[in-house]
């Protein structure tokens, strides 16, 4: 995955992306005490074209385990000090990716996320 990176001029980034558990429609906001719907189209749907959450169509997310991009691509928002670099680490427009298991799609941000890790690994090492 990295030499693909590395080899190819085009590129700048790679991401890693996992299948969704969250279906997007399944999310829902609260405004002034009442819960709001149809937040979110997704595959020309939206919550309301739908009876059974079964019909839902399946979604893909990005995972936080794997978000790289080579030293020019960092660089060149360093010197620019671009906004957009602050919130978007790798190249979106130019990027590769690597599909990984929901289990290996943890983002570790604290100490409740690391020991959440270890508990997800140990009980699929016991599955084996």
């Amino acid at each position: 995955m990295f030499k693909k990176l590395v080899k190819n001029k085009k590129v700048n980034s790679i991401v890693s992306y996992t299948k969704s558990f969250d279906r997007p429609f399944s999310i829902i906001d609260e405004i002034h005490k009442k819960i709001k719907f149809n937040l979110l189209k997704f595959k020309d749907n939206r919550l309301t074209d739908f009876k059974r959450t079964q019909d839902w169509p399946t979604s893909i997310s990005l995972a936080g385990s794997i978000k790289t991009s080579k030293l020019n691509f960092f660089n060149k928002f360093v010197k620019t000090n671009k906004e957009e670099f602050k919130s978007m680490p790798f190249d979106i427009n130019s990027c590769i990716r690597q599909k990984i298991l929901f289990t290996e799609a943890s983002d570790i941000n604290d100490l409740f996320d690391i020991k959440l890790a270890r508990l997800i690994n140990y009980d699929l090492s016991k599955l084996q």
